[in-house]
């Protein structure tokens, strides 16, 4: 397993890295590989095996456009443009949008540009572009699934302007309504999708700094419901879904960005979350995600800093105890962080 960093260097400069440095911690050693390295103004970016020939390659946003950088297999990266303006680019995702078998890339574009495009994967060098909504203010999230469990990929996002959570319904033919799952969920800054409850469908997850709350929203027999999984948790920010107490159920880990703290909600398997530290030090933590780097069973969690422009891993000891090890101290401007086996080798070692 290595650990994927996207971000800024400086103001300006970006630089795509496989593996961060620098950490020896229990004789596990990050090392970094560059992938790309006019990686301008980056935004967003994942890692998947795009043109299917068994290898991770990244989808990333960059300087108002969207690109794939293509792995030979050797961890050499081709670029390959899927969009060369898409003003504003600021979130993505990839997933069959058109359910041909392969697999397509979404985009959306933030503040005041407003917009939500797909763009078709015809396995040439050429994408068609497909708009879903456009001019709307405010949108800072994304993420595409089947959310209303009709064997087609819907797209759900957040607005701090509207300050809701809404859902862009696919057809089936990619034709999309949009409805409203959460008002008055006021400057939502954090969304992702995860089978909370264990019922074989996907859930969505959302965080609303402002009014200290996550929730996860379930779609039963034709309609929406919203459950609070927390309305106590400041400044919350950027959830991830995980096992983190082996218990076969779905946690929550979450930052408190101006609290300096990191957070989990375990889940009792009834979907009742109770709150626990897992650092409480942590200047202005903004990215989150979890994996076993260590090997040992368990999931660890690593983080960013923001204004130390660090990277940290917290080492999970098996009963959720933390302990934290430097992984990188010095990349600054972090925007993506995200916990992938790119070398295949089933472990986090370089």
């Amino acid at each position: 397993m290595r650990l994927l960093r996207f971000g800024l260097s400086g103001l300006l400069f970006a630089v795509v890295f496989l593996s961060t440095v620098v950490l020896t911690f229990a004789r596990i050693e990050f090392v970094a590989h560059i992938a790309a390295d006019e990686f301008i103004a980056g935004r967003d970016a994942l890692c998947v095996d795009f043109d299917d020939d068994g290898d991770m390659d990244i989808v990333g946003a960059y300087d108002d456009m969207i690109s794939i950088w293509l792995n030979d297999g050797e961890f050499n990266y081709t670029e390959q443009v899927i969009e060369s303006y898409f003003q504003g680019v600021w979130k993505i995702d990839v997933e069959d949008m058109d359910s041909d078998g392969d697999l397509d890339v979404v985009g959306l574009s933030f503040g005041w540009y407003g917009d939500v495009t797909w763009w078709e994967n015809q396995g040439t060098s050429v994408f068609p572009e497909h708009q879903i909504l456009s001019s709307y203010d405010g949108m800072n999230r994304i993420d595409a699934g089947d959310f209303d469990h009709d064997g087609d990929m819907d797209v759900v996002a957040t607005s701090t302007d509207s300050n809701c959570v809404f859902l862009l319904v696919n057809s089936g033919n990619q034709t999309f309504t949009y409805r409203v799952l959460e008002d008055g969920f006021t400057n939502p800054n954090g969304l992702t999708s995860a089978d909370v409850d264990g019922d074989n469908d996907i859930d969505i997850i959302a965080t609303a700094r402002d009014i200290n709350t996550i929730i996860w929203i379930e779609y039963i027999n034709g309609d929406y419901t919203t459950h609070i999984v927390t309305d106590e948790c400041a400044d919350a920010f950027w959830p991830v879904a995980v096992d983190l107490d082996s218990d076969e159920d779905m946690d929550i880990v979450c930052s408190k960005y101006n609290h300096s703290e990191i957070v989990w909600f375990e889940n009792d398997g009834s979907e009742l979350f109770t709150q626990h530290e897992v650092a409480d030090s942590v200047d202005m933590p903004l990215q989150i995600n979890a994996g076993d780097f260590d090997v040992d069973g368990d999931l660890d969690i690593v983080v960013t800093q923001e204004l130390d422009d660090e990277i940290w891993w917290y080492v999970n000891d098996g009963n959720e105890n933390f302990t934290q090890a430097m992984v990188s101290n010095y990349y600054g401007g972090t925007h993506t962080l995200r916990v992938v086996d790119m070398d295949d080798d089933d472990d986090p070692i370089s």
